[in-house]
């Protein structure tokens, strides 16, 4: 951290680029496992990762609640198939 309290990274990715497919759930699993693969090898910075952690978190989260959704319209239509 630097003297006004903020995170600073030691050592910046000049010219890294990460691809991120987000199109599917599945995708969005491998690509989260692809940031954390890299930071454990050290290619990419704390800062960095962190902040990706952060948005994929948000991310990821916006797929629970669509499945979520998709769940609950089904059992909405079995109980109306039931009455």
């Amino acid at each position: 951290m630097d003297g006004q309290g903020v995170a600073t990274d030691s050592q910046p990715e000049r010219g890294l680029n990460i691809q991120l497919r987000l199109n599917t759930l599945e995708n969005s699993r491998r690509s989260f496992a692809r940031i954390i693969r890299m930071y454990l090898s050290d290619e990419l910075g704390r800062v960095r990762f962190r902040d990706l952690v952060f948005a994929l978190g948000g991310y990821l989260g916006y797929w629970k609640v669509e499945m979520e959704t998709d769940i609950e319209d089904r059992l909405t239509a079995l109980e109306e198939r039931g009455n």
